[in-house]
Protein backbone atom coordinates (compact mmCIF):
# COMPACT_ATOMS: atom_id res chain seq x y z
CA UNK A 1 0.00 0.00 0.00
CA UNK A 2 3.10 2.68 0.77
CA UNK A 3 4.68 1.99 -2.40
CA UNK A 4 1.53 2.80 -4.56
CA UNK A 5 0.89 5.73 -2.53
CA UNK A 6 4.59 6.73 -3.21
CA UNK A 7 4.09 6.15 -7.10
CA UNK A 8 1.03 8.42 -6.75
CA UNK A 9 3.03 10.82 -4.91
CA UNK A 10 5.81 11.23 -7.28
CA UNK A 11 4.80 10.70 -10.28
CA UNK A 12 1.52 12.97 -11.76
CA UNK A 13 0.30 10.33 -14.45
CA UNK A 14 -0.50 8.08 -11.76
CA UNK A 15 -3.64 9.00 -9.57
CA UNK A 16 -6.05 7.59 -7.31
CA UNK A 17 -9.51 9.26 -6.71
CA UNK A 18 -9.82 7.80 -2.54
CA UNK A 19 -8.31 6.15 0.42
CA UNK A 20 -10.79 3.23 -0.85
CA UNK A 21 -9.72 3.44 -4.15
CA UNK A 22 -5.63 2.91 -3.09
CA UNK A 23 -6.93 0.06 -0.29
CA UNK A 24 -9.35 -1.75 -3.80
CA UNK A 25 -5.66 -0.92 -6.22
CA UNK A 26 -3.60 -2.48 -3.22
CA UNK A 27 -5.75 -5.44 -3.20
CA UNK A 28 -6.12 -6.01 -7.23
CA UNK A 29 -2.26 -5.53 -7.48
CA UNK A 30 -1.54 -8.47 -4.51
CA UNK A 31 -3.96 -10.79 -6.79
CA UNK A 32 -2.67 -10.26 -9.88
CA UNK A 33 0.92 -10.45 -8.32
CA UNK A 34 0.62 -14.15 -6.98
CA UNK A 35 -2.03 -15.12 -9.72
CA UNK A 36 -1.17 -13.59 -12.79
CA UNK A 37 2.83 -13.12 -12.49
CA UNK A 38 3.99 -16.70 -12.62
CA UNK A 39 2.46 -17.16 -15.43
CA UNK A 40 3.11 -14.49 -17.34
CA UNK A 41 6.86 -14.79 -15.91
CA UNK A 42 6.77 -17.88 -17.67
CA UNK A 43 5.73 -17.19 -20.77
CA UNK A 44 8.26 -14.05 -21.05
CA UNK A 45 10.75 -15.87 -20.12
CA UNK A 46 12.66 -15.91 -23.35
CA UNK A 47 12.51 -12.52 -23.79
CA UNK A 48 13.52 -11.98 -19.78
CA UNK A 49 16.52 -14.37 -20.76
CA UNK A 50 17.32 -11.92 -23.81
CA UNK A 51 17.34 -8.74 -22.21
CA UNK A 52 18.91 -9.82 -18.91
CA UNK A 53 16.02 -9.75 -16.90
CA UNK A 54 14.83 -6.28 -17.96
CA UNK A 55 11.45 -8.45 -18.75
CA UNK A 56 10.65 -8.54 -15.33
CA UNK A 57 10.12 -4.81 -15.02
CA UNK A 58 8.06 -4.95 -18.06
CA UNK A 59 5.81 -8.06 -16.59
CA UNK A 60 5.64 -5.76 -13.54
CA UNK A 61 4.36 -2.65 -15.53
CA UNK A 62 2.02 -4.49 -17.36
CA UNK A 63 0.30 -5.74 -14.07
CA UNK A 64 0.68 -2.56 -12.56
CA UNK A 65 -1.14 -0.90 -16.21
CA UNK A 66 -3.61 -3.96 -16.01
CA UNK A 67 -4.63 -3.15 -12.64
CA UNK A 68 -5.86 0.60 -13.67
CA UNK A 69 -8.20 -1.31 -15.83
CA UNK A 70 -9.98 -2.79 -12.98
CA UNK A 71 -10.11 -0.72 -10.19
CA UNK A 72 -12.19 2.47 -10.45
CA UNK A 73 -10.70 5.66 -9.25
CA UNK A 74 -7.09 4.57 -9.81
CA UNK A 75 -5.64 6.11 -13.17
CA UNK A 76 -2.74 5.54 -15.02
CA UNK A 77 -2.07 8.09 -17.92
CA UNK A 78 0.21 5.01 -19.89
CA UNK A 79 2.03 2.45 -20.28
CA UNK A 80 5.26 4.56 -19.49
CA UNK A 81 4.03 5.61 -16.04
CA UNK A 82 3.26 2.29 -15.30
CA UNK A 83 6.88 1.28 -15.98
CA UNK A 84 7.80 4.08 -13.44
CA UNK A 85 5.28 3.05 -10.99
CA UNK A 86 6.26 -0.59 -11.05
CA UNK A 87 9.65 0.18 -10.70
CA UNK A 88 8.80 2.03 -7.00
CA UNK A 89 6.70 -0.74 -6.23
CA UNK A 90 9.58 -3.21 -6.55
CA UNK A 91 12.27 -0.87 -4.59
CA UNK A 92 9.52 -0.55 -1.81
CA UNK A 93 9.11 -4.36 -1.72
CA UNK A 94 13.14 -4.89 -1.80
CA UNK A 95 13.58 -2.02 0.79
CA UNK A 96 11.03 -3.89 3.22
CA UNK A 97 11.98 -7.60 2.66
CA UNK A 98 15.49 -5.95 3.15
CA UNK A 99 14.27 -3.95 6.22
CA UNK A 100 12.42 -6.49 8.20
CA UNK A 101 14.56 -9.94 7.36
CA UNK A 102 11.28 -11.56 5.15
CA UNK A 103 12.29 -14.78 4.09
CA UNK A 104 10.02 -16.82 1.66
CA UNK A 105 10.33 -20.13 2.17
CA UNK A 106 9.98 -22.79 -0.85
CA UNK A 107 6.76 -25.25 -1.02
CA UNK A 108 8.46 -28.13 -1.37
CA UNK A 109 10.79 -27.15 1.86
CA UNK A 110 7.85 -26.62 3.55
CA UNK A 111 5.08 -28.98 5.06
CA UNK A 112 2.03 -27.09 3.46
CA UNK A 113 1.94 -24.50 0.93
CA UNK A 114 3.91 -21.27 0.93
CA UNK A 115 5.49 -20.09 4.55
CA UNK A 116 6.94 -16.86 5.19
CA UNK A 117 9.32 -16.58 8.02
CA UNK A 118 10.68 -13.52 9.46
CA UNK A 119 14.00 -13.44 11.05
CA UNK A 120 14.67 -11.16 14.23
CA UNK A 121 17.99 -10.83 13.47
CA UNK A 122 18.95 -7.29 11.56
CA UNK A 123 22.73 -8.06 11.64
CA UNK A 124 22.38 -9.88 8.27
CA UNK A 125 24.88 -12.85 9.18
CA UNK A 126 24.39 -16.42 9.22
CA UNK A 127 23.36 -17.63 12.45
CA UNK A 128 26.66 -19.27 13.65
CA UNK A 129 26.65 -23.12 12.56
CA UNK A 130 26.80 -26.39 15.25
CA UNK A 131 30.12 -28.31 15.48
CA UNK A 132 29.23 -31.86 14.70
CA UNK A 133 31.11 -34.19 17.33
CA UNK A 134 33.77 -36.73 16.07
CA UNK A 135 33.96 -40.73 17.31
CA UNK A 136 37.20 -39.80 17.95
CA UNK A 137 36.15 -36.28 20.51
CA UNK A 138 35.07 -38.83 23.69
CA UNK A 139 38.10 -40.73 23.87
CA UNK A 140 41.38 -38.62 26.40
CA UNK A 141 44.55 -39.74 25.16
CA UNK A 142 47.39 -39.80 28.19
Amino acid sequence: MGGLWLAVLFFPGISLSSGGALLAATIVLMALHFALRPILLLLAFPLIVLTLGFGIILVNALLFYFSAFLVQGFVVDGFGWALLGGLVLSFVSIFVKLWFGIQIIDSSQASRGLHVKVRKNTSHRPPPRKQTKNKDDDVIDI
